[in-house]
C-alpha cells in the first residue's frame, strides 16, 4: 500500500490534535485566570495572548518589511551554491561507486593530457559519460 495517504492522514490528525491541545490550554488558562480577574477579563487576556502569538507568527513567517530584492538575491546565491557543488558531488559519487575505475580514469586523463592535449578533454568526457 502506498504510504502517501497514510502520511496525509497522519498530518491531518496531527493538525487536529494540535488545535485541540491549544484550545484546551486556552480553556485551562482562562479558568486559571477566572479566579483572580473574573471570567470576562480572563477570556480577554487569553484571547489577547493568542492574537499576539498569531500576529508574531505571521510577522516572522511573511516578513512584511523584508525587501523582495533581498529574497531574490538569497535565492540566487543558494542556487549558485547548489550548482557549484554539483560537479563535485558527481565526482564524489563516481569515486565511491567505482574506486578502481576512478583511479584508471585519473591515470588515463594524466597520460592523455601529456601526450595529446587537444583531444584529452573529448576522451575524458566520453569515458565519464560511458560510466554513467
Amino acid at each position: 500500500m502506498d504510504s502517501a495517504p497514510l502520511r496525509i492522514l497522519g498530518g491531518v490528525a496531527g493538525i487536529m490534535f494540535a488545535f485541540a491541545g491549544i484550545m484546551l490550554l486556552a480553556l485551562a488558562a482562562t479558568l486559571a485566570l477566572a479566579g483572580p480577574f473574573g471570567l470576562p477579563i480572563a477570556s480577554l487576556i487569553v484571547g489577547a495572548l493568542l492574537m499576539l502569538t498569531a500576529g508574531a507568527a505571521v510577522y516572522f513567517t511573511l516578513k512584511p518589511l523584508a525587501s523582495s530584492m533581498l529574497e531574490v538575491d538569497q535565492i540566487e546565491e543558494a542556487t549558485a551554491d547548489a550548482l557549484a557543488d554539483l560537479p563535485f558531488d558527481t565526482i564524489k559519487s563516481l569515486v565511491e561507486k567505482r574506486p578502481i575505475a576512478a583511479i584508471s580514469i585519473a591515470a588515463l586523463a594524466g597520460y592523455s593530457m601529456t601526450k595529446d592535449p587537444q583531444n584529452a578533454t573529448k576522451n575524458a568526457e566520453r569515458l565519464v559519460m560511458g560510466l554513467f
